[in-house]
């Protein structure tokens, strides 16, 4: 239990305040005070609890079922919340101002009154015409958003301001302030027309009483703390319990303190100045603590925890709590680095790796006792992203994505973005055929899909579905004809093969129609087409009217369940969701205020903003994987190990500039305004006190947006700044202590030369044994070749051999739709997948080498058994979440692994169907450890190119010439990759036992979880020469670890570059980048491989380039890429007939190009 210590009870006119302040530099010691005050639960008595955010919910109820086995009887609310259903409660006849509510009355103000008309108003109302002469009611919405959102921070972070227009006066001179008091008052004035309406603070404090809201209240106080819910709680506190659990992170209350001492005459030779992380966690994070100090009279009940000195960051941490000017640092450790990298992913990659290697040295250590921190991101793009990217790689580590957008997933919003989109583009052709083949639209099979776009194609309506699109004829004929495009389509499947029609169209002109290859069985699919688009253009009609904001909510609710069909549940749930942003606008009553009757380009912005809020969620933290996200969401949640990434980024990194709508930052508005980096740089702080084991600080060297040098002392120079490695004046050798000292740099400087230490005679660059101590990777610098023997994964000459055909890959294999029933991206409810497939080799082997039969009647109880068993491991191993092996889990998940050796057994029965024969499968495993891998051998050698080959190869029956190949990825990847698995792999068995020697080498592929008709395909190789191979093998081993090559671009581009229609490598590199990289960024999970080539200019070296694609691609000896697509393609097409080459012409039957 904790100790009690001396409360407080501050006396004012009319009793005492039962105001109570619980301070504590740790979470966990609030949270352990939080579960004594509470007391013994009542079965009768609700207890309310007020947490910062929805992170904490598990976090307190897991804190206080672990100290009492129970949390019943406890809510849990944010502040927002439990205000609002106050305010329903007491008084269910106010609207609340809430920001949908200010939006919409900004809107109707903006857009459908004369206020706009008035003086004050003449640069707002210059900027909503756009220079047209005609209000743009899309800029009028986004403008109406910021203004809403800006009112209620108004009312929460400066009240003063607020109240101050309600009286009719402002606090400053400037015209925006001026025009923003007279839109407050007259949205306020209008309302009352509609009912009562106003901020749910004001309501309660003005028309309840303390009691009457809650008996007693707990409240963790949030970081940063809005100045109105500081007050509320005060006034709370007259009549009932309020119990405020703070957290500080240094016990001498810095600078509120300092003021009351100076004032007093007290002041010491100890309090000249603040620790320089205290300057660093500034005013926004310590008003809080002043607030409660100041109200309390300084009379806490504090529970502070000294860290010690174990560590660097414990030293670090206990200067910060007794705010001493410096701290000495003698040794390094792993509690307190400084990382620096010449890019974001190798800086991603470090950190993965250094999580990977404390799971594996410190067994009690869970992952969700990792946070990855990242700062809210620049222009550029985010750190966020590359982070998911590299966790995602294999073993993919599973992540609690705080934000995560569901774009891949949520195919529903997707098509409800086009659908809205549809009337004012007119029906342009793409967006029309897109649609139709929408799942959500229709369930078209893929031949039936591939059917209609032959059709639209053939008939030349996929250049438009306007008549005016196809002539290119005068741009006034706006009226839709998709009735002509649908008769020319009609036309065309009666019309004799070699004949033709001309169809004639009224100010078009005559258009000829084609005949289509059309059966008699395809009349139906045609009928459903014909039917589909007759919808959508009857849609598109009904949009010409104007109605009401109600009356559009509820038509476009009506339409989307008639027009789509939730194919998942998940997509179900999203509709549902939909239709929820529908009602809620038309529930709105601020939307009556004016009554506005809106045209369709008018109301979609409105529209269009709810849906695309579904795409981003915020999911509360789960406490079972990695944490990854923003640090504004971080709070107060402890961890064990902390990584701040992308710190050459955001907020943290540069400040902001304030909205030019703000008027807070109008000159001469009276009290301080933090900044946004000020406010990032304290939650930084607050992380760094709630790190339990180690904190990294990590930054890339290079802007990842415009590739500019980032200047290491810009980043985190308040935070830690002797540590800074950008200061030239603090780099200083290890043997002599490193001080964390206050201030800036130069005061830093200056102390270390009043010591007698000189900076310019300090070494450059930093020495190793600096460097050493900071943890910091060496740079990046270019390498001779080693003369060594160089180990390669097997893999690694597939995934090489592989680039030349990403552009014809994507081209025969789309992404299709997910199969129901799959588990959503942000519930990685997946086993370990490095663990899953060795299991599944384990018990293929075993059941390959005792020729069981599939159809075997206990081979399912023997295969549940093991699944059994493999689940049981898995969980006390910690392979994957939680949630995988719970009771509802486990058994679809052993059903699936029963299903994978089943299908397999089955493929191999189908082309050796003697089961004798299965035991002489041969799996070589050169290179590999033999205390691992029984059948382990020395690694293959390839002497001309200095490097050697090792890793688990497929399974060879030398004797039947067959190789096994087995694919277990369940989504996101294509045949194609595994085919160059085959290959590979097929040149090395060559090359390892050139006594089989058969003419032709058979191969079978595996795919369990593919669909029913691609999970098992077979074909026939020539079989390689051994020394044909061993000189392929060589020709490859030479090029992969070549970083200066052409494996990053495609085939396409490579020849693009190749064919000498640009200068230089230069100029084609600056041509391309920018598309290449908006490309990947809107890339689905088939091209994610492709590296983020916009890194990749300073690295490639474009002669050495130019001889490698030569080689790949013109040589006329032997061009690799051309040779091993004519072997690939002839595979791909006899087993999918419907696939098509990437172009014509790129190749001949001879490989040239």
């Amino acid at each position: 239990m904790i100790e009690p210590k001396a409360e407080f009870s501050t006396v004012v006119a009319g009793g005492a305040m039962a105001l109570h302040v619980i301070e504590s530099n740790r979470v966990s010691v609030l949270l352990a005070a939080l579960d004594e005050r509470l007391g013994a639960f009542d079965l009768f008595e609700t207890r309310t609890v007020l947490v910062p955010g929805r992170h904490f919910f598990s976090v307190v109820k897991n804190a206080l079922a672990g100290a009492r086995g129970a949390c019943f009887q406890v809510e849990i609310q944010t502040f927002d919340a439990w205000l609002s259903r106050r305010l329903r409660t007491h008084r269910p006849g106010v609207w609340p101002a809430d920001t949908d509510s200010l939006v919409a009355a900004c809107f109707q103000e903006l857009a459908f009154s004369d206020l706009t008309g008035q003086p004050a108003f003449a640069d707002l109302r210059a900027y909503l015409l756009q220079g047209t002469g005609e209000l743009q009611t899309d800029v009028v919405w986004q403008v109406a958003v910021q203004l809403g959102d800006l009112f209620r921070r108004y009312h929460l972070e400066r009240p003063q301001l607020t109240t101050a227009w309600s009286e009719g006066r402002t606090l400053t001179e400037s015209p925006v302030e001026r025009w923003q008091s007279q839109l407050f008052t007259r949205i306020f004035e209008a309302a009352r027309g509609v009912g009562e309406f106003g901020f749910p603070v004001d309501e309660l404090m003005g028309h309840t009483r303390p009691a009457e809201l809650a008996p007693a209240l707990h409240v963790l106080v949030p970081h940063p703390w809005p100045l109105r819910d500081r007050t509320f709680l005060h006034w709370m506190s007259a009549e009932t319990e309020v119990h405020l659990y703070l957290f500080s992170p240094c016990r001498e209350f810095f600078e509120q303190v300092r003021r009351v001492h100076r004032a007093s005459g007290e002041e010491g030779e100890g309090l000249t100045g603040n620790h320089p992380l205290l300057d660093a966690w500034g005013g926004p994070l310590a008003e809080p603590v002043a607030f409660c100090h100041e109200l309390s009279g300084y009379q806490t009940h504090t529970l502070y925890e000294d860290p010690g000195e174990a560590t660097n960051l414990a030293r670090v941490k206990g200067s910060i709590l007794d705010n001493r000017e410096g701290v000495t640092l003698t040794v390094p450790d792993d509690s307190l680095r400084v990382w620096s990298f010449p890019s974001r992913r190798e800086e991603c990659v470090a950190i993965r790796d250094d999580l990977m290697a404390r799971l594996k040295t410190d067994p009690r250590l869970r992952l969700c006792d990792f946070a990855v921190v990242v700062p809210e991101a620049g222009a550029g793009p985010s750190a966020l992203d590359e982070l998911i990217s590299v966790f995602s790689e294999d073993p993919a580590l599973p992540l609690h994505r705080v934000r995560w957008r569901s774009d891949s997933e949520s195919r529903i919003l997707e098509t409800v973005g086009q659908l809205l989109e549809l009337p004012p583009g007119e029906g342009r052709a793409a967006a029309v055929l897109e649609l139709v083949c929408s799942p959500a639209v229709a369930a078209w099979t893929p031949e039936e899909e591939q059917l209609i776009r032959r059709w639209i194609g053939v008939t030349g309506v996929i250049r438009g579905w306007r008549d005016a699109d196809l002539l290119r004829q005068d741009p006034a004929l706006k009226t839709h004809s998709w009735e002509h495009a649908l008769w020319r389509l009609s036309l065309g499947a009666v019309t004799a093969p070699g004949g033709a029609l001309q169809l004639e169209v009224p100010g078009a002109g005559p258009l000829g129609v084609r005949p289509l290859d059309f059966s008699a069985d395809q009349w139906p699919l045609l009928a459903r087409l014909l039917t589909i688009v007759h919808g959508l253009r009857q849609f598109c009609e009904a949009c010409a009217t104007r109605r009401t904001v109600a009356g559009w909510m509820e038509f476009l609710g009506t339409e989307l369940v008639d027009l789509l069909t939730p194919r998942t549940e998940r997509d179900e749930k999203l509709m549902g969701h939909c239709l929820e942003v529908l009602s809620a606008h038309a529930r709105l009553p601020m939307w009556r205020l004016r009554d506005p009757h809106l045209a369709y380009h008018e109301v979609l912005p409105i529209v269009t903003a709810g849906i695309e809020s579904l795409r981003t969620g915020h999911s509360p933290w789960g406490e079972r994987n990695v944490w990854v996200g923003p640090i504004a969401d971080l709070q107060l949640l402890p961890f064990a190990h902390v990584y701040f990434a992308g710190l050459e980024d955001g907020i943290v990194a540069r400040e902001i500039p304030a909205s030019p709508l703000d008027a807070r930052s109008a000159e001469g508005m009276p009290g301080p305004e933090p900044t946004s980096r000020e406010t990032e740089l304290g939650r930084f702080l607050t992380a760094l006190c709630h790190a339990e084991d180690s904190v990294t600080f990590s930054w890339c060297d290079r802007d990842a947006a415009t590739g500019d040098p980032v200047a290491r002392a810009t980043v985190i120079r308040e935070l830690i700044e002797a540590l800074d490695p950008g200061g030239q004046g603090l780099v200083q050798a290890p043997t002599s202590p490193m001080v964390l000292r206050s201030s800036r740099v130069a005061a830093a400087a200056e102390r270390l030369a009043k010591a007698g230490l000189d900076p310019a005679a300090l070494p450059d660059p930093a020495p190793e044994a600096l460097r050493a101590f900071l943890k910091m990777p060496p740079p990046l610098e270019p390498q001779e070749p080693r003369g060594r023997i160089r180990r390669l994964y097997w893999k690694e000459f597939s995934r090489f051999v592989e680039f030349p055909l990403q552009v014809t890959a994507s081209t025969w294999f789309h992404a299709g739709s997910p199969e129901p029933g799959e588990l959503s991206e942000h519930e990685p409810d997946t086993l370990g997948s490095r663990e899953r497939n060795a299991w599944l080799d384990r018990v293929v082997a075993r059941e390959l080498a005792a020729g069981t039969d599939p159809d075997e009647p206990g081979l399912d109880a023997r295969l549940a058994r093991d699944a059994d068993d493999f689940l049981e491991t898995a969980a006390a191993q910690a392979w994957g979440p939680a949630g995988v092996f719970s009771l509802a889990k486990r058994g679809p998940l052993a059903d699936d692994l029963c299903d994978t050796v089943r299908c397999t057994l089955t493929a191999v029965a189908s082309v050796l169907p003697d089961r004798a024969e299965w035991k002489d499968f041969w799996r070589a495993c050169p290179g590999m450890d033999p205390s691992l891998e029984p059948a382990a051998s020395p690694p293959v050698r390839l002497a001309a190119a200095g490097a050697a080959i090792s890793g688990r190869l497929p399974w060879y029956h030398r004797s039947r010439g067959l190789l096994l190949v087995l694919d277990y990825v369940k989504k996101g990847d294509t045949p194609v990759a595994r085919v160059c698995d085959a290959w590979v792999a097929l040149q090395l068995y060559r090359v390892i036992a050139p006594e089989a020697a058969l003419d032709t080498a058979r191969i079978l592929l595996v795919r369990p979880f593919a669909r029913k008709a691609q999970q098992q395909l077979a074909w026939e190789w020539p079989a390689p020469d051994p020394a044909q191979a061993l000189e392929y093998l060589e020709q490859l081993a030479g090029a992969i670890p070549d970083p200066e090559n052409l494996a990053f671009f495609t085939a396409d581009l490579a020849m693009e570059w190749l064919s000498g229609a640009f200068m230089d490598f230069d100029s084609w590199y600056g041509k391309r980048a920018p598309s290449l990289l908006h490309a990947w960024e809107n890339s689905d999970f088939d091209t994610f491989r492709l590296e983020p080539i916009w890194n990749l200019g300073p690295l490639i070296d474009a002669s050495r380039a130019r001889a490698l694609a030569q080689r790949l691609f013109l040589d006329p000896q032997a061009p690799v890429a051309w040779q091993f697509q004519n072997r690939i393609r002839p595979v791909v097409t006899g087993v999918f007939p419907d696939a098509q080459p990437a172009g014509d012409g790129q190749e001949g039957s001879d490989g040239e190009a």
